[in-house]
């Protein structure tokens, strides 16, 4: 699986509609190249890796996807077709896919006992969460980002930049928070105790005041009155 050639880099989109494209893997080279021809780049051998393969294209006659609730359909290029086999840079090819061969329409012209081709294969973007998410889009890593144009500063640009203050960037050169949490701590420790203070004074007289407020003729406080005179009668 492979980038469609027609994507737009900075809009993610391709004008056929689809993402990607599809190849067969026929061969997996490793070799070292010279480009033997009047003014060639590579003059010396060239260590170079590359994959031949065999091009599969969309089925135009079958239409898939989520919106269709179908998979997509492939079919291969016919052999006899210029555009049939091709190199590709490794670097280029994203994943491996999953491809279901569609059965009910039988193989294809060029299966050979060796080699078993179908006619149509079914491309299976729900055999795992990345696959799917690649299709679906929306997800961690399979969202499109769009790269930004970062113009490179001019000198003029970067005389107007304003240089960082730095004064004050140290915590405690000039902070006064320090300072003043201790002494509103303190002040607010010191009304605590003169709170405090206030309070048992007030209780202790408020104690005094209560105490003299309580003294009866019991106490030697007061008018006696016999219990004769008032009640009529005496002890027994």
């Amino acid at each position: 699986m492979l980038p469609a050639p027609d994507l737009d880099p900075k809009t993610g989109l391709s004008p056929s509609g689809h993402p990607f494209m599809y190849a067969r893997i026929l061969g997996v080279f490793h070799a070292d190249v010279i480009h033997n021809s009047v003014g060639a780049f590579f003059q010396r051998p060239q260590a170079m890796e590359f994959l031949w393969v065999r091009w599969y294209r969309l089925d135009s006659k079958f239409l898939g996807g989520f919106k269709k609730r179908r998979l997509h359909r492939l079919e291969l290029i016919p052999a006899d077709d210029p555009s049939a086999f091709g190199f590709v840079d490794p670097d280029d090819v994203i994943r491996g896919t999953h491809l279901i061969p569609a059965f009910a329409h039988g193989h294809s012209t060029e299966s050979t006992p060796q080699m078993v081709l179908w006619k149509y294969y079914y491309v299976n973007f729900f055999v795992d969460r990345d696959m799917y998410m690649r299709y679906r889009g929306g997800g961690v890593g399979h969202s499109f980002v769009p790269i930004p144009n970062h113009d490179p500063a001019t000198p003029e640009d970067e005389l107007a930049m304003d240089p960082p203050d730095d004064s004050g960037s140290e915590l405690g050169s000039h902070d006064p928070l320090p300072n003043h949490r201790i002494s509103s701590e303190s002040e607010e420790g010191q009304s605590h105790s003169e709170d405090d203070g206030d309070i048992g004074e007030r209780s202790l007289e408020g104690g005094n005041e209560s105490d003299e407020d309580h003294l009866g003729p019991e106490d030697g406080e007061g008018d006696l009155v016999e219990l004769e005179d008032e009640a009529g009668y005496g002890q027994m």
